[in-house]
């Protein structure tokens, strides 16, 4: 399976249903994905893009539960599309030894967020659901547009 490394480009929230979506974006090209997420994981990962420090930072737990198997997140992958509803699997090493474990895209993004570990999406999926740059440029602006006329 060939795969894409992505980076967070940015977060959003619709204004009409509070929708949290967040944007990877190619590492190495145009395309972008979105994917939707819960707003726990919306937090999670906006805490990260703003560096703001948290006592107890979420996802604190799992990577105490990685670490106590003498693992680490090597990676995450979105690599299934089943219904409009993304997948991932968080690669964890041990050893020789490699481990997926099934999880949420939000989730595995926000891992990997917190511990620097590369995110990776299925270039078939990436394919068939990825938008140009440009396309979500235009699609915000249009968004904001409509926002400010709605404001005047």
């Amino acid at each position: 399976m060939d795969r894409v490394e992505m980076v967070v480009d940015s977060l959003h929230v619709a204004l009409m249903d509070y929708e949290r979506v967040v944007i990877l974006k190619e590492k190495h090209g145009d395309r972008c994905l979105p994917i939707s997420v819960n707003p726990v994981t919306a937090n999670a990962i906006a805490v990260h893009l703003h560096e703001q420090p948290l006592p107890s930072p979420p996802y604190d737990f799992a990577l105490s539960l990685i670490k106590a198997l003498d693992a680490a997140l090597k990676e995450v992958i979105v690599d299934e599309l089943e219904k409009g509803v993304f997948r991932a699997k968080a690669i964890l090493s041990r050893g020789n030894e490699t481990l997926e474990i099934p999880c949420s895209p939000g989730d595995a993004i926000a891992m990997a967020l917190r511990t620097k570990s590369p995110i990776l999406v299925a270039e078939d999926i990436l394919s068939r659901t990825g938008i140009k740059v440009d396309e979500i440029t235009r699609l915000t602006r249009g968004r904001d547009e409509e926002d400010a006329g709605r404001d005047r």
